[in-house]
């Protein structure tokens, strides 16, 4: 695993080329792209596996279709399933792909996160502090039910990136 305390005072070259191409959006796709690399994913997979095997779907291609059914299919697994067939990238049937999703280990989960979390808190600049955000202070949001639910999934999500910064807690 990454080590926060191997950050480097300067960032690296890759912190800079990623704070040279905003806008935001463009920076957070280098970012992943630079931290879902690969051999990263091969290592997280090899390392937190437990039971689990690779056959025909490999964990850096499962976690490619994941990345591209919430980034380009608004979290549709099938359209993304449809489109990696359509390319011809997908090694698989969708239906193998849904069943490996079921079985994923907890452990492996958890092993993606907090290695991945190491990765991006390793391009941190040093010396950055980080304020909670003030949406997480505990206020009441109005509203459907619908709009409550997706308030209370971008609290969440806040709530990770903001505790990433602070440490990685289980």
């Amino acid at each position: 695993m990454l080590d926060p305390a191997d950050r480097q005072t300067q960032p690296e070259p890759f912190t800079r080329e990623a704070l040279a191409r905003l806008p935001l959006a463009k920076s957070v796709l280098l970012l992943w792209s630079h931290v879902l690399q690969p051999s990263r994913l091969a290592g997280i997979f090899q390392q937190h596996r437990g039971r689990s095997f690779e056959d025909l779907l490999s964990f850096p291609t499962f976690v490619e279709l994941i990345a591209d059914a919430l980034i380009q299919h608004r979290g549709s697994a099938r359209q993304s399933l449809l489109h990696a067939q359509t390319r011809e990238h997908l090694p698989t049937t969708p239906r193998a792909v849904y069943g490996k999703l079921a079985r994923i280990p907890t452990s492996l989960s958890l092993g993606f996160l907090e290695e991945t979390t190491a990765a991006m808190q390793a391009l941190w600049p040093s010396g950055v502090k980080a304020a909670r955000p003030t949406r997480l202070a505990g206020r009441k949001h109005g509203g459907s039910p619908r709009r409550q639910e997706d308030q209370a999934g971008r609290q969440a999500a806040q709530a990770v990136a903001w505790n990433a910064r602070q440490g990685l807690r289980r």
